[in-house]
């Protein structure tokens, strides 16, 4: 016990040395050399650094593409030979495309599209695909009832409610912000009515009340004050 004792504060200060990275330790059957992780007095590591974790997704919003979206997809293969082809996205999220068929490219970025495409004509047609896509019409949402410039707005990226009410220079007079309404067909024909009250998104800065993301299609009204 008593040599224990003196040995204590020698163990302490490997373990802290060690730290979390872990050490390499020589098997004694001649295995090759295992990770053990070892931690600091008090039992507990360190967060990771960034470098030494995974990164989640970016905060860059990039577009998905939507219904009712003209695509100019250009393929080029061979020697200087091309395929072109310029396509609108069905109500199904589908396009038709040479060779291909019907493609489904709802909720797909243009980069993912892309390497879909490429992916496809090269697995059974093509030899060494490039291919470009190009959005020529965006898709769109719609704002009725109690706002200055009811009407369609192209949806070019991430757009919430309040930035399509700002979009539309804003409610009239009589316009009942806390009861906006967003209408949503799913693409199974599924339809949703959405409650948005604008004025406590306002009040309290986002919190307690979602800032709704619109999407293709999204119809938003505003109704007139009942009071």
């Amino acid at each position: 016990m008593k040599r224990l004792f003196y040995l204590m504060p020698v163990i302490l200060f490997l373990l802290t040395f060690t730290g979390c990275g872990g050490t390499r330790v020589q098997t004694a059957s001649g295995n090759p050399p295992q990770d053990t992780v070892a931690q600091p007095a008090g039992g507990v590591c360190p967060p990771e650094t960034a470098s030494a974790v995974e990164r989640g997704p970016g905060d860059v919003f990039e577009y998905q593409i939507g219904t009712e979206n003209v695509l100019q997809i250009d393929v080029y293969y061979g020697k200087g030979e091309q395929l072109s082809q310029k396509v609108r996205v069905s109500s199904r999220g589908t396009i038709s495309f040479p060779l291909l068929g019907d493609v489904h490219v709802l909720g797909l970025t243009v980069s993912n599209l892309q390497n879909k495409l490429t992916l496809l004509l090269s697995r059974d047609y093509l030899v060494n695909p490039q291919v470009t896509v190009f959005i020529e019409e965006y898709s769109t949402v719609s704002i009725l009832g109690e706002v200055k410039r009811p009407g369609a707005y192209p949806l070019k990226g991430q757009l919430t409610v309040l930035e399509l009410v700002a979009l539309s220079e804003g409610f009239t007079k009589i316009a009942s912000p806390n009861k906006v309404k967003v209408i949503r067909t799913h693409s199974d024909g599924r339809r949703e009515e959405i409650l948005v009250r604008v004025n406590d998104i306002i009040n309290k800065d986002g919190f307690g009340q979602d800032n709704l993301v619109l999407r293709a299609g999204d119809l938003v009204i505003v109704p007139e004050s009942l009071f």
